[in-house]
């Protein structure tokens, strides 16, 4: 799909330039993906998430593709909280229940934190749902691990064990209200 863009020729007159993307050659997808974990490691959420892209239009069912597209986009949360929805979109393609359970999980959790440190009003009650239900796809995704011990892996039991000290440890996430004068109303 072609992309347009106007600029400025040498004679201040405008037009239209057409750029094209580039086609990743399947044989190119292994070191296309190990770059997409290095530009999420290095802090750059989009760049990850257009390198995803690109392989998943060379090998569009590619499953390492699927879930590292997902996390890339949950890493833009904090500067987009309707990345929510672009990462919920994919999960229905990921095939796998535990790696689609796993990231469900994932998305609810990154956007429960999200929202902790935006501090919207009603973020608190929302972060903690979000929280409690990315507990049950995390215990969902145990569940799926231990049917297929090809699937086996700790991240889904220590993410739940996260989730489950932030609602703890942190008196705000209780059943609080975001109105810290609510209080002072009854």
């Amino acid at each position: 799909m072609p992309h347009y863009r106007r600029v400025l020729d040498p004679g201040g007159h405008r037009r239209r330039v057409v750029l094209h993307l580039h086609q990743l050659d399947p044989s190119q997808v292994r070191a296309a993906l190990e770059d997409g974990v290095r530009c999420r490691q290095l802090g750059e959420p989009s760049l990850a998430e257009s390198i995803c892209r690109d392989v998943l239009e060379a090998v569009p069912e590619s499953q390492s593709a699927l879930c590292l597209l997902v996390r890339a986009i949950c890493d833009q949360l904090l500067l987009d909280l309707g990345a929510r929805s672009r990462a919920q979109q994919l999960l229905p393609r990921i095939k796998s229940a535990y790696q689609r359970e796993l990231l469900t999980g994932v998305v609810l959790e990154r956007h429960a934190r999200a929202l902790l440190r935006s501090r919207p009003k009603g973020s608190r009650s929302a972060s903690r749902e979000g929280l409690m239900e990315a507990i049950r796809h995390y215990e969902a995704a145990e569940e799926a691990a231990e049917k297929v011990a090809s699937e086996r892996s700790i991240e889904a039991l220590l993410r739940r064990n996260g989730c489950i000290r932030s609602l703890t440890i942190h008196d705000y996430l209780q059943e609080a209200s975001d109105d810290p004068f609510e209080h002072f109303l009854e």
